[in-house]
């Protein structure tokens, strides 16, 4: 009996390689289609094996595209930080150039 999808996934360099949800919905509609399928316990552990792989895909997949769409975002708003901060310190600079610039000038007037 198939008790959750680390069960029922292959690695990804075995032969054939990883499964893909059009696989798998193929699978589930051949399965479905097999004679006596109705009451049948290997034919409803079968489904479900495909059923718990489908589920831990789709979740994959949508916990990669949160932590991109997270790190994307993170990405941006870093830049513009690092952009206001560099216009932060040129201002700074100039405006210390020009108080020792002033300064210079005060102390060597008589």
């Amino acid at each position: 009996m198939v008790k959750g999808p680390s069960t029922s996934r292959p690695p990804a360099d075995s032969p054939g390689g990883p499964y893909t949800v059009d696989m798998l919905v193929s699978a589930l509609f051949q399965i479905s289609m097999l004679p006596g399928f109705k009451g049948s316990r290997a034919n409803t552990n079968a489904v479900r094996a495909v059923a718990f792989i489908l589920a831990e895909i789709e979740l994959e997949d949508k916990s990669k595209a949160i932590a991109d769409t997270v790190v994307e975002s993170l990405s941006r708003q870093l830049d513009s930080a690092r952009q206001e901060v560099s216009v932060v310190v040129l201002d700074l600079k100039t405006t210390v150039a020009e108080a020792a610039a002033a300064a210079k000038a005060q102390v060597g007037s008589p």
